[in-house]
């Protein structure tokens, strides 16, 4: 809806903001969120600066992250691999490939353990 400029925006808004108070789920989503807008919001650099990105956060897994993110990763690569076409719009929304509600009600955040014998 040539809105791609503003989500992604969003998007990094969105990871600033999860990073802030260390909720690495949160993070991995509005990177992978904001991976799948690239294309959209810079035609042509976008694509490749969307790959990249892809790769740098499969090849980081954690325990905090979410599986349903793990498989967008791996389905969305296949995506990429065969091509976007602009025209066609957003597909990831198409796809299904957005956090689902379990997805936003977990955070990924780290609680220290106080142990007192």
């Amino acid at each position: 809806n040539g809105r791609a400029s503003q989500a992604l925006g969003l998007c990094e808004e969105a990871a600033r903001l999860f990073i802030s108070y260390g909720d690495r789920r949160g993070e991995d989503w509005a990177r992978f969120l904001r991976c799948t807008l690239l294309p959209y919001a810079l035609p042509g650099a976008g694509v490749e600066e969307a790959r990249a990105e892809l790769a740098r956060l499969a090849a980081s897994p954690h325990p905090m992250r979410d599986g349903w993110l793990t498989d967008c990763l791996a389905s969305y690569a296949v995506f990429m691999a065969r091509g976007v076409d602009l025209a066609e719009g957003w597909h990831v929304w198409r796809l299904g490939l957005i956090p689902n509600l379990r997805s936003c009600e977990v955070m990924g955040v780290l609680v220290p353990v106080r142990y007192e014998p």
